[in-house]
């Protein structure tokens, strides 16, 4: 069968990756809350917003959202904090290394395609 993703973390890549993703996660989390507060409704003489009057926080989380993919992190949930890392077990079996935010550690993993609820206990 062949692979999903280009590229795959050794378990040690990815823990070493776990504090930039920590703090990504929650700065995702405090820019959502920013832009809950600070997003105005379309303008009456317009009917729409300009990219002028967009808040640069918005722009902030665009750009993580681009670099969480450049570094070959899949963001799955950015409210919840879930983010995968492509990963082959020593048996070959590609799947992807579950984190969520606080969890500190990378404890879990599933299948390419599964969700959340799919995960498995990594064997150390």
């Amino acid at each position: 069968m062949p692979l999903v993703f280009n590229h795959h973390f050794s378990l040690d890549e990815a823990q070493q990756l776990v504090p930039w993703v920590e703090e990504q996660l929650v700065r995702l989390l405090q820019l959502r809350m920013t832009l809950r507060r600070s997003v105005t409704e379309p303008t009456e003489v317009t009917g729409h917003l300009c990219p002028q009057s967009f808040p640069r926080e918005l722009f902030e989380l665009f750009g993580l959202m681009r670099t969480f993919e450049e570094r070959g992190v899949l963001l799955r949930d950015p409210i919840a904090g879930v983010a995968d890392l492509p990963h082959l077990l020593p048996s070959g079996e590609e799947v992807v290394l579950c984190y969520l935010r606080g969890d500190g550690v990378l404890r879990f993993y599933h299948g390419p395609g599964g969700s959340f609820g799919e995960r498995r206990p990594l064997q150390r």
